[in-house]
């Protein structure tokens, strides 16, 4: 670098060093000012920008000034990069130069594994790596205690889940979800929600209003239910068969509660109402009362045509019913027993009876008359009978030749024969089909005629095919020359082959140049012979041989004139030689043997040497030990059989179980078992999964083990096994190993449903039933004039109805009266949606609007308006139960007015009088039909005034209840205000009769007044009584209005009367 001076005369020097700027810097340190007009400083860049040309600034005056255009620009860094799975943006800068900075971000399901997410351009290129993206994976979930996670996006629950992936849980039952019921794996790797808990579903005691429950807890399970008890005049809050609330994950089921029961309209089947009753007279109100009578082929309870029942607090008394009539009609082959009767009454029962070779086919002919008739039907069916069968080899016991069915017989087999059950006699019953079983007598096997010769193992009895083992006495053999032997049960009762055990037989031994003694033609088991060689000889082997059923042994002897020498004696296993030890040995010569310790010496204890052999020296073995049946084994067989020159054999036949067909068999050995005995059952393999059951739960956690890498369980286990909400256990609740299998598992089968949701004002399309089986749906109808809002169909799903609909009045009252107008034709008490209603106005009027009105939704579409020419007015409007007190006209003048009145018992509500006013009357009053709400409250005017025609607002007014009724401790007082037009009428209910008793009225001297009453002498409440004294007797201290005394709710209060002369 250099530095340029140009010498000026007149410039200024610059008084401070060259400026650093933001993107270059002097290549020199200046500073050292004043610096005279005309110095040149050359610039170089910053870190991270680059120029294009020299930079100079140049003192001139005393100012630095830039020369040209130059300048360092921004170091360009080329592209980031981008990411795989992602996008970048840029967040500083415009361009990809110094100072720029991009942000990188990932699609949706990936995540950022780089620690940063940015790149920045520095002065020596892109700092860090490329952000990198991976599929965003969410941690393996766990199922919650006492749930399970039924629906997964994963193949193993315990591997990672990616974006987009949901879980969704369930819980055990008696336990609910509180949380989300699915999770989701969100882009960022996190799941959306926590993992749900599943709490114990709990229902706390419900607070019921006019009633009570039971049983009473502090809290319930789910499952659990209570049986709600409403008071008298109240019902359970849901029309359902039974007054039970279920506690459900969503609380009780129906809610429990109860609520007023007021007298709806009887719907029974085949009731009929007369025909005054219409359905919107209903609810009616306690003490009205109703006439029905029932369709064809059903009777009321009191057999009459018409029955009366009343509404009380318990709803219709007595309660309406229609009973199906059952004729005592014709019967084929048989008659009904009908007590001089028609018919009988539902629920009456009676017996039929079959004419001779038929029976009834219920047992014992009961019937009883159902609402589908008779149940069960009756009839009669041709007996059937069973016939005495020709018994080969056995006859019956009983004489008869025919037997009825079911009927139970004994046969018995003749000698040698036996039923197949090995017994001399058999039973068997007269079935459908014929005999069962089927009598049956089978020549059977003696073994008497063999007792002497064998020793059996037996039964009592032998069927063809048994196999009977059998052993031979001492000094006998089998027919194959065996110890023991075998033979079948023949068809014919003989035994095949025939058992026989033949006597053990042996030879005269025949040995040239030796004598034998005893001498005889034939030598039986047991017997010894000696044998005797020539003085010129040597016997050679032992002196004497015994006779067993194999033969002679030891083999007999030889003589020898010049025997040959032996070496050393051969070595036993487990003992040794007993004294000393040569090398040669002449014959003749004896040496002797002893055993080890513990062993025991089978055999002679010496050995000779014959002709150049040894004989046969004896053998040392372990003692013979006894082996004992282990406990528990059922033992079919045991025997024990001596061996030649060894331990006693001893043989076991046995069966684990008595219910086992297999017979195993072992053999002791040394003390041991052989094979070992083993009766430890199979284990089993893990049971299959009920379906809609939770997780079976093993009672005895010790029977679960695992074995080669398998999960097994033991016999014996039990688990147990609970369904889900909403499904029943059928079948056996626990299930139990045993030989390897479980017992039949049971099934979860989905809860049907009660009764269906009552809807007022609909039917139902087909019967209804006291319960439905899941998956079966219910339309209802809406009755005409209504319409249904919500679904129309409800269905059973795990015990309960799907939500029903309800039926929305859609009927409109009669059309209003208009003024200067009419409507056309009679009306009527209710108009169907889509009905109409015509008016038209009074000759003079003009209407404004339609004249057809329409019904729409309960209400009637806008009304016309009929207006007066001249402001005038057309009759006045007419209002029910009312007239006007002036003579009506055709045409009333503006202003004209109008009063009305009430007939007798009816109240005005209302102003009195109308104005004509524009051509149109002012609102008319309205009368309040009180007769009607004094009947509805079986009340009624306790003064009555005949010139008054109706009650003004501010009258006072006073009742009293109707005869047989008395003063309800509910009721409001019977002195009563009318007030704006409004009464609040008392209330009465139904009293009980009295009964005037003969012991009270002989007690009191007195009779009743009036001879015309005939006994019982009853009386309606609040209906007076008249006394009078009887003769000779007057009236004591009692007043004189005692004598009158009404019927107070059953109670009676006499009075009293002395005798004249006391």
């Amino acid at each position: 670098m250099s530095l340029l001076s140009e010498r000026m005369v007149v410039a200024a020097a610059c008084e401070e060093s060259p400026p650093r700027r933001v993107k270059e810097v002097p290549t020199e340190t200046w500073n050292n000012p004043p610096y005279p007009h005309g110095t040149l400083v050359t610039y170089k860049c910053r870190p991270g920008y680059m120029k294009i040309g020299r930079i100079v600034v140049k003192c001139a005056d005393g100012v630095w000034k830039k020369e040209g255009n130059t300048e360092c620009r921004s170091k360009p860094c080329g592209h980031p990069g981008d990411t795989e799975f992602g996008s970048f943006q840029l967040t500083a800068g415009n361009e990809f130069v110094f100072g720029a900075r991009v942000e990188y971000r990932c699609n949706d399901g990936y995540q950022m594994l780089s620690q940063k997410n940015y790149r920045e351009c520095l002065a020596e290129g892109w700092s860090n790596d490329i952000p990198h993206c991976e599929v965003a994976k969410c941690l393996p979930v766990k199922a919650p205690e006492n749930g399970r996670i039924v629906v997964s996006g994963a193949f193993e629950l315990n591997q990672e889940y990616s974006f987009g992936q949901a879980v969704e849980f369930e819980c055990n039952e008696r336990y609910k979800l509180v949380g989300s019921k699915a999770i989701h794996c969100s882009s960022n790797g996190k799941w959306d929600s926590d993992v749900p808990q599943c709490q114990e579903v709990v229902c706390f005691p419900p607070t019921i209003r006019n009633g009570n429950y039971s049983p009473q807890k502090d809290r319930y399970t789910e499952g659990a239910t209570i049986t709600v008890d409403c008071d008298l005049g109240y019902r359970f809050s849901t029309l359902t068969a039974r007054n039970i609330a279920k506690c459900t994950s969503s609380g009780w089921v129906p809610a429990p509660g109860c609520v007023e029961k007021p007298c709806d309209y009887p719907a029974v089947e085949n009731i009929r109402l007369n025909g005054y009753t219409q359905p919107n007279y209903f609810p009616m109100r306690i003490g009205q009362s109703i006439y029905y009578y029932c369709a064809e082929g059903y009777v009321t309870p009191n057999e009459e045509n018409w029955s009366r029942i009343v509404c009380s607090q318990g709803g219709w008394k007595p309660e309406p019913k229609c009973l199906k009539k059952c004729v005592v009609s014709y019967l084929e082959n048989g008659h009904i027993q009908n007590n001089w009767k028609r018919y009988y009454k539902e629920g009456e029962r009676t017996k039929y009876f079959c004419y001779t070779n038929y029976r009834t086919e219920n047992e014992g002919g009961q019937i009883t008359c159902s609402k589908n008739g008779w149940s069960p039907t009756p009839k009669c069916i041709h007996k059937e009978t069973c016939q005495v069968v020709d018994l080969r080899n056995g006859y019956f016991m009983d004489g008869k030749t025919m037997f009825d069915l079911g009927e139970k017989v004994t046969y018995r087999c003749y000698n040698d024969f036996v039923t197949p059950e090995r017994q001399e006699t058999g039973e068997i019953r007269c079935q459908k089909n014929g005999w069962s079983p089927p009598p049956k007598c089978i020549q059977s096997c003696k073994t008497s005629h063999i007792h002497s010769l064998i020793d059996c193992v037996r039964e009592n009895v032998y069927l063809p095919g048994d196999i009977l083992e059998y052993a031979c006495p001492e000094k006998y053999r089998t027919a194959d020359y065996m110890p023991t032997g075998t033979t079948r049960c023949d068809t014919n009762g003989e035994w095949k082959p025939a058992p026989r055990c033949v006597a053990i037989e042996c030879e005269l031994p025949v040995q040239p140049d030796s004598d034998v003694y005893p001498k005889k033609g034939r030598y039986y088991n047991g017997d010894v012979v000696k044998f005797n060689c020539p003085k010129n000889s040597v016997r050679v082997g032992p002196a004497s041989a015994q006779c067993y059923y194999f033969g002679w042994f030891p083999p007999p002897p030889t003589c020898k004139v010049n025997p040959r020498g032996c070496g050393p004696p051969p070595e036993i296993t487990n003992g040794n030689i007993t004294g000393g030890f040569l090398e040669q040995y002449q014959h003749g010569n004896r040496v002797q043997y002893e055993c080890d310790n513990q062993f025991k010496l089978v055999g002679s204890k010496e050995t000779e040497c014959l002709d150049g052999q040894w004989s046969p020296p004896p053998s040392c073995i372990d003692p013979p030990r006894h082996c004992v049946p282990p406990e528990g084994i059922v033992i079919e067989h045991t025997r024990s059989s001596p061996r030649q020159g060894k331990e006693t054999r001893q043989l076991l036949k046995y069966r684990c179980k008595p219910t086992d067909r297999q017979i195993k068999q072992a053999t002791c050995v040394s003390g041991k078992w052989s094979p070992e005995i083993q009766c430890t059952e199979k284990p089993c393999l893990p049971p299959q999964p009920v379906e809609y059951a939770d997780d079976f739960r093993l009672v005895n956690q010790n029977l679960k083990i695992e074995k080669e890498g398998k999960t097994v369980y033991l016999a014996g286990a039990i688990v147990k096994f609970t369904c889900r909400s909403g499904f029943e256990l059928v079948g056996p609740s626990e299930i139990s190993c045993s030989m390897g299998n479980w017992s039949l598992s049971p099934m979860c089968s989905e809860m049907s449903c009660g009764s269906i949701p009552n809807v007022p004002n609909s039917a139902i399309e087909g019967r209804n039933k006291e319960e439905y089986e899941p998956g079966e749906t219910v339309r209802y109808q809406c009755n005409e004039g209504f319409e249904a809002v919500g679904l129309p169909e409800i269905i059973c799903r795990r015990g309960n109805w799907s939500a029903p609909p309800f039926c929305e009045d859609m009927t409109c009252e009669p059309p209003p009266e208009i003024a200067g107008g009419k409507v056309q034709g009679v009306k009527k008490s209710r108009y169907l949606p889509g009905e109409t209603a015509e008016y038209q106005c009074w000759q003079g009027f003009q209407m404004t609007g339609a004249s057809t009105v329409s019904c729409q939704n309960g209400n009637w579409t806008k009304l016309p308006t009929c207006k007066g020419k001249s402001g005038k007015c057309g009759p006045p409007p007419d209002i029910e139960n009312g007239d006007i007190l002036s003579f009506p006209l055709q045409e009333y003048p503006q202003g004209a007015t109008l009063a009305y009145k009430c007939p007798n018992l009816y109240i005005l509500e209302g102003s009195q009088e109308i104005t004509c006013i524009n051509g149109q009357w002012t609102d008319p009053p309205v009368c309040l039909a009180s007769e009607e709400d004094m009947n509805r409250n079986n009340i009624e005017l306790k003064w009555r005034d005949e010139r008054k025609l109706y009650s003004t607002s501010g009258d006072t007014i006073e009742f009293e209840c109707k005869i047989g009724y008395v003063q309800d401790s509910a009721s409001s007082l019977f002195r009563v205000q009318c007030i704006n037009g409004t009464l609040e009428y008392p209330l009465c209910k139904p009293g009980k009769d009295c009964t005037v008793l003969e012991s009270e009225m002989e007690e009191n001297n007195i009779k009743l007044e009036s001879s015309k009453w005939k006994k019982p002498y009853t009386y309606r409440s609040w209906e007076r009584i008249s006394f009078a004294c009887k003769y000779w007797y007057y009236k004591a201290a009692s007043r004189p209005e005692t004598f009158n005394p009404r019927c107070l709710d059953g109670v009676i209060e006499y009075p009293q009367c002395a005798r004249i002369f006391g």
